[in-house]
């Protein structure tokens, strides 16, 4: 094998091969790489093909990788890469100013959305993927994604996590409803209204508040109950007089949505979102630059409306 095929790989693929020698597991080093074991089979695969060698045999069923006499041949050079990348200015996988932003519809349309264009013509070079995700869990985020999430994986040690504001879900109807149904003003009363209800993957719930689902509301087969499997659509049935949803104020008013509050008095749920990142990929300066204008955003969108941010955030460097 050549050297000059050895200038082909960048420093993920470096770390990728290198852990896999040392781990010979994929979810193990899936979980260290901040992805999914499919990820790490594709990559290799894409790897091998384009050195034209193969450097692991395969035990799929328990994914084992084992590696072949190729790989131990290349693990001082694949060091090697890594060392220069430490040492540049800025990681060499993360040259290509390549990142991803996973978020919900509400978080990337109204916090991020405004902001997108200017970050953009500031900065040329940089190319933005973008991923709405409603349910705001990410099992097994991209090596270069920054991902918004209300739930830390305590599986991902490769991830680190800023605390981004604390949500707190209030009761929405449009004027048209109130204006035909009138404002319930307890829990009892709602037993009366049409209730647009968030339905998750696997459970069919709202972000109302826990315990008065638990104990008040009725079932959800209840013919005034509308489950929604879409947060976009549940917006759009609530400005239509369909029904009372649940939002965070912060969110309804940056959205402009024509609707008003009910039961100001309601103890709806609380969210703690994050911003999550791969550990490696915070070292590159894209990454540290993102997740700074992704805090800029927040600031500015929550000046517009008057609100403090829940956490205070320090610039990285």
């Amino acid at each position: 094998m050549k050297n000059e095929k050895f200038i082909e790989l960048s420093s993920l693929d470096a770390r990728l091969i290198i852990k896999l020698i040392e781990i010979q597991k994929s979810a193990e080093t899936a979980v260290y790489m901040g992805w999914n074991t499919a990820q790490v089979s594709n990559r290799l695969s894409k790897i091998e093909k384009k050195l034209g060698k193969v450097l692991f045999k395969r035990n799929r069923r328990l994914g084992k990788y084992i590696p072949t006499k190729e790989a131990l041949k290349i693990t001082q050079y694949l060091e090697s890469i890594i060392q220069a990348s430490e040492l540049a200015s800025g990681d060499i996988h993360t040259n290509d100013n390549h990142v991803k932003i996973a978020s919900s519809h509400t978080m990337l349309e109204f916090y991020l959305g405004p902001y997108v264009r200017d970050l953009l013509d500031k900065n040329p070079d940089l190319r933005m993927d973008f991923h709405q995700k409603d349910d705001l869990i990410i099992e097994s985020p991209d090596f270069n994604e920054i991902f918004m999430t209300w739930e830390i994986n305590s599986r991902l040690s490769s991830i680190k996590y800023f605390p981004y504001h604390t949500f707190e879900q209030k009761l929405w109807a449009s004027p048209d409803y109130i204006d035909k149904h009138g404002s319930p003003e307890t829990i009892e009363e709602l037993y009366d209204h049409r209730l647009l209800l968030r339905k998750h993957t696997d459970e069919p719930r709202i972000l109302f508040g826990s315990k008065y689902i638990k104990h008040y509301l009725k079932s959800t087969r209840d013919p005034n109950i509308s489950s929604v499997t879409s947060a976009r659509f549940i917006d759009t049935l609530c400005m239509s007089g369909c029904g009372i949803m649940a939002a965070s104020e912060e969110s309804a008013r940056l959205a402009g949505y024509r609707i008003e509050n009910i039961m100001p008095s309601f103890d709806g749920d609380t969210l703690d979102i994050y911003i999550g990142v791969h550990k490696e990929f915070l070292e590159s300066d894209v990454a540290k630059k993102t997740i700074n204008w992704i805090f800029e955003c927040r600031n500015r969108s929550f000046r517009g409306i008057g609100v403090k941010p829940a956490f205070d955030f320090t610039p990285l460097k």
